[in-house]
This record gives structure tokens, sequence and C-alpha cells, in this order.
């Protein structure tokens, strides 16, 4: 968080010195401009900008400044008002009009913000669910193929076995009851065509 901010001061001062910059320039504008005509209401475009982009303090600061250099040219613009007191009291009008506006444009950005954050989260969220659910489908399917392969193989010892075992007893027949030995040779076969072709090729490695 220290390095966010400092990174992003300096853009803050720019912004707030630029909304400043405006400020001056409407006070020339307003100096030179027929006094009955008012340009108070303009004094709010710099203090938006450098609220949104800086910062709720730095629009408040803009503001005092805002209100206090409308007062200073309306002084300066000669006598046109019954009382000397109404500039001030104008001025102290805009600028509880200016600081509401700030309150109010700041709860306005911190929403946003916290929108973005909450946006942000979701998505984080989402992709984060969607790579669980990635790695679970890979686990799964290498699970399933280790189970397969583990039966395969135990199924493919078990036919060789019962292969070997009735090839043997074949041959015993073969010598003491050569009329049983061809039953026992028709079991060696069966057991060898229901094998699938790999378990000898698995076997005989």
């Amino acid at each position: 968080m220290k390095s966010i901010d400092s990174r992003s001061s300096p853009s803050k001062v720019l912004v707030t010195a630029a909304g400043l910059g405006f400020v001056g320039i409407l006070a020339v504008v307003d100096y030179l401009i027929d006094p009955e005509i008012s340009l108070s209401v303009f004094y709010l475009v710099p203090v938006f900008v450098v609220l949104w982009f800086a910062g709720p303090w730095q629009g408040a600061l803009v503001a005092v400044i805002g209100c206090g250099t409308w007062l200073a040219v309306e002084l300066l613009s000669g006598p046109h008002y019954s009382n000397a007191l109404f500039p001030f009291w104008n001025a102290s009008i805009r600028l509880m009009f200016f600081l509401l506006v700030v309150f109010l444009l700041s709860l306005l950005r911190r929403t946003n913000q916290r929108l973005q954050t909450t946006v942000t989260d979701l998505q984080a969220e989402i992709a984060e669910r969607r790579r669980l659910e990635t790695e679970i489908l890979e686990v799964s399917e290498r699970e399933q193929q280790r189970i397969g392969q583990d039966i395969h193989d135990s199924l493919c010892q078990h036919l060789a076995g019962a292969a070997v075992s009735a090839s043997m007893l074949q041959s015993k027949l073969a010598k003491k009851a050569p009329q049983e030995a061809p039953g026992v040779g028709e079991i060696a076969q069966s057991r060898n065509s229901k094998a699938p072709t790999n378990c000898w090729k698995r076997s005989a490695r």
C-alpha cells in the first residue's frame, strides 16, 4: 500500500495543481466580464475533476480556494452590492454548497471504488473456481486411468497364470490320461482367446 501511495502522490499533486490553475483562469475571466454575470457554478468543474482523480481532501481544498478566489474577484470588481457584507454572505453560501457537493461526490467515488473492488474479487473467485474444476477433472481422469490400468494388469496376471496352469495340466494329462488332455487344451486356448492381446505383450516383456 505504501508503494502504491508513493506512486500515486505525484499524479494527485499534478491534478490538484491543474485544478488550481483552472480556478485561476476562471478568476481572470470572471474579473474581465460584466460583474452582473456570475461564473460561480463553473468553479465546481475543477472541484469535480480534482476530487474524482485526486481525492476528497484535494477536492475540498480546491472548493475552499475557489470560493475564496470568487470572493476576491467580487471585491476587486468594485462595489455593486447595497451592503458590504453581502459578498461574504454569498461566498459562505457557495462554500457550504461546494462542500456539500464534495461530500456527496466523495460518497459516489467511494461507492464506485467498492463496486470495482467487488467486481475484481468476483472475477478472481470465478477464475479460481474454474481452475479448481479443471484440476479436479484432471485428477479424476488420471485416477480413472490408474484404476483401469490396475484392473487390466491384475486381469492379465490372472489369465496368464490360468493359461500356464492349464498348459502344465495338459502336459501332465497327456502322459497319464491322454483322453482328458484335449479338454484341458481347450481351456487353455479359451483363456488365451479371451485375454487382451497386450496382456501377452506385457507378460512377454
